[in-house]
Order: structure tokens, then sequence, then C-alpha cells
């Protein structure tokens, strides 16, 4: 059962920044003086964070990234980061990126793969100082509640839904955001009372972002004209929280009936469901459009369909069950391990999973040997039986399901299949009394 913890708005002012972080992680379970990483820019934000953290007792560690994006300026970034962390007693990791070569082959925006970027390093990170037993309790992020403002109109004009509006999560996974309520305004006069400098990031300015379009042109417009507007949206997105968090709950409570252990969906009960399509989306958490969700739906008598989701995700349609296939090495080739073994070494197999042949198999010549994918259309003569079949016919008996058929191979001789590997045997070169030796080939 997925863990909630409903989070206590704060009152920075009030508080001070070091009992807002201290109160942020306790509720989160990290105790007093734990070793936390904190991504580290240099900036405002970023800066407030680290200082307040250690502040607080915590045991940091800086994790900065020169993404060399704007020159010198990146290396100054740097160089003050070092400084800072220094300052503050704190230990830092400093990553340097090619963004470009990212862009080049993923085919990312500059901000995707810098983000891209940054959290894979953060979760590398993470795990090595883990593994060497230091054991730190979570990465910290600096976003704060103008950050939230920004990304919940982000995702309005994306056209999101309730996910996407729900804006910044406090927790994900690794990933704690202990500012995520406090406002800009807080930030800046933490620094000035501690005296704390901090780097302006240039490229803030430009109206080469979406985000910063936003942030410098229209929030603080319709801020002008509509007073207490963001604070409006903060209320919105907090009512948005809640209530994500309630259809989450929902979705993996009646989800669970519908789902195998593999993650496999059983679409064809669902189907049945009001709102399935709404309820199909949700159980995959996106990885599918709404708009292939209903296609799904609309498919569900049939099999050997694939869907192509997000983020490369992969789906099959087999017998009205939908498994997730992104990943899955359709294509590898299977390893066979064959030995020449005297006749009295034979025992009848039935399962197709190993191919016994006359020891007369093994004086051909290699080159008349194929190993392959079976292709529609293809035939054999399966031992046993006059006449030959479909390999697609007896992939079917065997009840494949089409997802393994699309990573079945035959063993052919000269034209003629052999084998079906690991599921019907031919009887090409079939074992008799008078046999002298006999050659069996296995899955390696």
């Amino acid at each position: 059962m997925t863990m909630r913890m409903e989070q206590k708005r704060i009152d920075s002012t009030r508080d001070g920044l070091p009992q807002v972080v201290n109160d942020f992680f306790k509720s989160r379970g990290i105790p007093d003086g734990a070793f936390i990483l904190v991504a580290y820019s240099g900036g405002a934000d970023s800066t407030a964070l680290l200082a307040s953290a250690v502040e607080a007792g915590y045991r940091c560690r800086a994790l900065h990234c020169n993404f060399h994006l704007r020159g010198d300026e990146s290396d100054r970034d740097e160089s003050f980061s070092r400084a800072m962390a220094e300052e503050l007693g704190c230990g830092i990791d400093v990553v340097n990126f090619d963004v470009g070569a990212r862009m080049g082959s993923t085919g990312e925006s500059v901000e995707m793969a810098c983000r891209e970027l940054r959290y894979e390093w953060f979760s590398r990170r993470y795990a090595e100082l883990m593994d060497a037993g230091d054991k730190p309790a979570c990465v910290a992020i600096a976003h704060h509640e103008s950050d939230n403002v920004e990304t919940f109109f982000l995702n309005l004009i994306r056209g999101s839904g309730l996910k996407g509006l729900a804006s910044i999560s406090y927790c994900r996974g690794i990933f704690l955001r202990p500012l995520l309520d406090v406002a800009k305004a807080d930030i800046i006069e933490y620094l000035n009372r501690r005296g704390l400098e901090y780097v302006e990031d240039s490229s803030n300015s430009s109206d080469a972002y979406k985000r910063n379009i936003i942030r410098n042109r229209i929030l603080p417009s319709l801020e002008e004209r509509l007073p207490g507007l963001c604070r409006g949206v903060e209320h919105s997105i907090e009512n948005l929280r809640r209530d994500k968090e309630l259809l989450e709950v929902l979705v993996e409570r009646v989800g669970e009936g519908y789902v195998d252990a593999d993650g496999t969906v059983d679409v064809m009960a669902l189907s049945a469901m009001p709102c399935a399509e709404v309820m199909l989306f949700h159980m995959l958490d996106g990885a599918l459009s709404f708009h292939e969700v209903k296609k799904v739906l609309r498919s569900v008598g049939m099999s050997g369909r694939w869907f192509n989701g997000r983020s490369g995700a992969r789906f099959l349609l087999d017998r009205g069950r939908l498994i997730k296939a992104d990943g899955l090495a359709v294509y590898v080739k299977p390893k066979l391990v064959a030995e020449v073994l005297p006749r009295d070494s034979f025992y009848p197999d039935r399962s197709g999973r190993v191919l016994w042949l006359d020891g007369r198999a093994y004086a051909t010549d290699v080159d008349d040997w194929e190993l392959r994918k079976w292709r529609h259309g293809d035939r054999m003569r399966p031992f046993g039986m006059s006449g030959s079949r479909l390999v697609s016919d007896i992939l079917t008996d065997a009840k494949v399901s089409a997802l393994e058929k699309q990573n079945a191979w035959v063993l052919v001789y000269r034209g003629d299949i052999v084998w079906v590997v690991g599921v019907r045997c031919s009887c090409c070169f079939a074992v008799t009394p008078e046999s002298r030796e006999v050659v069996r080939i296995a899955l390696g």
C-alpha cells in the first residue's frame, strides 16, 4: 500500500527557514543530524536550502552541475559553489556535462536535456554514496512556492490533467523539496539576515524559455491586475494534490483486481466497468496517452497489437491482456548447446525443450544449417504427424503468447525447419532403433 502523508503548510517568517527545513525532514522520518545531499547551483534558493539545512544541524554535501552553457559564467558559478560549500563546512561534488552531445543523441530540448542529466547524476551519486556506506537520507531540491505556480501554468498550457496541475510534489523517491511552501521573499530575507551571497543566472532573464516568460512577464502582469492571484493558485494546487492522492488510492484499490504480479492488465475484464478508459489511463500512470488507451479498449478482442507510449514504453495486447513489454529484448538470439552421445543416451522428450537428432546430422555441412526468427508462412513437418503445419499454428497450439511469439526462433536445415526452438521438433533426422549415435541440442 502506498504511504501518503499530508504536508502541513508552514510560515517561514514565523518559524524561520532552519526550523521549516527541520520540521519537513522530521515529517519524512529523517532524524536530526542525518546526512543530506543538496542539489546546489549557487543561486539564492539552493544557497538558502544548503545554509538552513546546515544551521538546522544536518550533515550536508552539495551536488553541483556545470552544464557549460553560459561560458565563463558557468565556471564562475562552479567556483562560487565550491567556496560557499567550504564556508558552510560542507563537502561538494561537481560534475561537468556536454549538453549538446545529449541533445544530439536524444533529440531533447536544452531544458529537458539538462533536467535529465541532472537527475540521473543525482540518483547515481546517491547510489554510490549508499554503496560506500555513507547512507544519505535524501537528495534535497530547492524548489519553492513560485516554482510551483510557474509549473502549474506551464502544465496548464500543455493541456495537462490532474497530475500535471497538482504541480511539483514534495517527495518523489529520494528527492525531497523542503522549501516548496516557502515564498521567494522569505528566502531572500533569510539570505540577507545571514549575510550570505549567491549568484544570479543570467539566462533567467531570457525569454528563450517558456518558464521565464511566465515568471518574468505573465505572472507579474496578472498579479498586478489581479492581486492575490498567485496565492489563489497555490490554494488550488493544494486542493488538486488532495484530489490526486484520493484518486491514486482509489485506482490502486480498484485496480488490484485487474493486474497480475508482473503488471499485466486484464483489459477484457476491465472494459466492462464504468469509466474503463479513465481507469486504465490512471492504472498505467500515463504511460499511454488517453488516445492510445481508447484504442486499446476498442481493440480488446484482438491479439498481437502493439501500442507505443511515452519514454519508450511499449505494450502488447494479447488475448484480452495488456502486457508491458518496453525494455524486453525480443530479438535476442538463443544460445544452443549440441553434443554427440551414444544411442543409449537417448530418451524421448515431448516438451520440445530438447532436440534429439540421428547422429547423421553431425556429419552434415555446418553451412547447411541456419538459426533464424520464424516467419509468417513457415511450415514444419512435426514429429509424429503426417503432413506439415504452419509454425504460427504450432505456436498457438502450444499456447505461446503473442509477446513470446515475437522471440520465437527456428532451426533450419537446407530450407526445412527441424525445430521450433523450445516448442516442437520435426521428423527430420529422427532417431530410430538403427541410430548408432545421437545429437542432443538444448537451449544454453
